[in-house]
């Protein structure tokens, strides 16, 4: 057995790297606890074996905090009646929060502009139109790439629905605690909004 092999096969251990695993950055840890726990199957069933969620709830509650107690805790009751997996809460979050902007800049009142930019309103809706904008456009291209190599041309055989209505099929589908990430990562984009417009 290799010092690899002798390493791996410690559970204690491997286990403990899981747990150490920290970024500043919610979304590189999301990633490097991701990457440790699929690398093999021994590595698994050890983080298993040593409640592997707790460091997914640890995780969560850093990185998210002002997320899940905004609205008076809306959002971790909304996660705790859903009762799923910690990391899909994490992942969900990493994505929903990369929408809300960090650079003090960006809340000057000359940037709260375009159709569809709404945060300083209090939309919801609006912020999730945002959050899908570039993978609508995506799917638009891939349509209209697909209809191209079948040869179907003109407006009438060739449709896409309209960003609005794209958005509001997945919105009015989404389960409650998603639309709860949402509705959270709005808030705390306003309510930083609002205090940088205080300063």
């Amino acid at each position: 057995m290799t010092a690899m092999e002798r390493v791996l096969a410690n559970a204690d251990l491997v286990n403990h790297v899981f747990c150490c695993i920290a970024d500043p950055q919610p979304f590189v840890a999301c990633c490097a606890l991701k990457s440790w726990y699929a690398t093999s199957r021994t590595i698994r069933d050890a983080c298993k074996a040593h409640d592997e969620k707790k460091v997914w709830v640890e995780l969560l509650e850093a990185a998210f905090g002002e997320f899940l107690h905004i609205d008076s805790a809306a959002l971790s009751n909304a996660l705790l009646i859903a009762d799923k997996h910690p990391q899909i809460y994490v992942e969900a979050l990493c994505e929903a929060s990369r929408h809300c902007r960090r650079n003090p800049h960006d809340y000057l009142p000359h940037n709260w502009v375009g159709p569809i930019r709404a945060w300083a309103r209090g939309n919801a809706f609006a912020y999730y139109m945002c959050m899908q904008e570039t993978a609508y456009h995506k799917a638009r291209r891939e349509a209209m790439d697909r209809y191209a190599s079948l040869g179907v041309t003109g407006t009438e055989h060739a449709e896409f629905p309209t960003l609005l209505y794209w958005v509001k099929c997945g919105w009015q589908s989404m389960e409650p605690w998603w639309r709860a990430v949402v509705v959270a990562c709005q808030r705390v984009e306003l309510a930083r909004a609002t205090a940088w417009n205080k300063k």
